[in-house]
């Protein structure tokens, strides 16, 4: 199997390992139309294939302890106007995004717990689909040269 025919079986591979993904985020609570799961893709590099995302995938899937480095107020007013959020009579929007920041700083935030599921399950797909492709080259590869032999036989 030559380095193209690699790449373009790992190109193939792409939606494949977007679906499992996404999949399994979605088990674990997390919703198929965010903008996390719509940022989740994969990318054929010089050493294989890397799982994209933003930046925040990982943390949403080992949630965050209380007491440790606060959430950015610019996300959570994001976060508050894609989801239409509205503040209470006489908030502001930096006020109901203090106040989450303030929640999430106390209580933490639950973790999913995605993100050891998503890359067992998609570097297990991976290896018995490259397993099968290979193995079937090789078989081809020593049929080949069985049947150029001159001493080979027809079967």
């Amino acid at each position: 199997m030559e380095k193209q025919d690699i790449l373009n079986l790992l190109n193939d591979l792409i939606p494949q390992l977007n679906k499992i993904t996404i999949q399994y985020m979605t088990q674990s609570g997390v919703k198929g139309s965010t903008n996390l799961t719509k940022s989740v893709g994969f990318e054929v590099t010089n050493t294989g294939i890397a799982l994209m995302a933003n930046s925040y995938w990982y943390y949403v899937s080992e949630g965050r302890r209380p007491a440790t480095r606060k959430v950015p107020i610019t996300a959570l007013i994001d976060y508050i106007k894609r989801y239409g959020l509205t503040p209470r009579n006489g908030q502001t929007i930096n006020q109901l995004a203090f106040a989450i920041q303030t929640a999430i700083y106390k209580q933490g935030i639950n973790p999913k717990n995605y993100a050891d599921k998503v890359i067992d399950a998609t570097g297990e797909f991976t290896q018995e689909l490259l397993a099968d492709e290979i193995a079937e080259d090789i078989a081809n590869e020593v049929v080949q040269v069985m049947t150029a032999t001159p001493y080979a036989t027809e079967i």
